[in-house]
């Protein structure tokens, strides 16, 4: 399957959907602008957020399936260690922790990616607030200008 994007707006009620398609799965992420900022709402933004969630939604998927492998991996090893024929030393054993090592790699990876990305995301929102906040506080002052002139 070829990776796609769908995404959706509807300005009425201020909401945003991504929908990542993949070969692991469709992930879904959405955005609702706040009461507060629906004079500020536009789908640049919410389409944004909701893209930041699917991602989010995308590498969570990604770290349960390492999770579940290295679960497996991890078992295996155990019932191999436990063995009276268990050789340390053997390409087998050595092949299995490699592949350890690079689940763990990858889980670290992974989790760190979504540190990212949810960081990434909080840092959007906010600047995105103090910029309205700022355009807010300039259109009071404009309107009462207006009304001394």
């Amino acid at each position: 399957m070829k990776p796609f994007i769908e995404t959706a707006w509807v300005p009425e009620k201020g909401l945003a959907t991504v929908a990542l398609h993949n070969t692991y799965g469709v992930f879904v992420g959405c955005a609702n602008c706040h009461d507060d900022d629906m004079d500020m709402c536009n789908d640049k933004t919410g389409l944004q957020i909701a893209m930041h969630r699917a991602t989010i939604k995308y590498y969570r998927n990604r770290r349960d399936d390492i999770k579940s492998r290295l679960a497996g991996l991890n078992q295996l090893f155990y019932s191999m260690k436990h063995s009276k024929n268990f050789n340390p030393t053997s390409y087998e054993n050595k092949m299995l922790q490699r592949q350890i090592r690079n689940l763990k790699d990858d889980l670290a990876t992974i989790k760190e990616m979504i540190a990212v990305e949810e960081q990434t995301m909080r840092e959007y929102i906010s600047e995105k607030d103090k910029f309205y906040k700022k355009i807010r506080k300039n259109r009071n002052k404009n309107i009462e200008l207006d009304k001394n002139n």
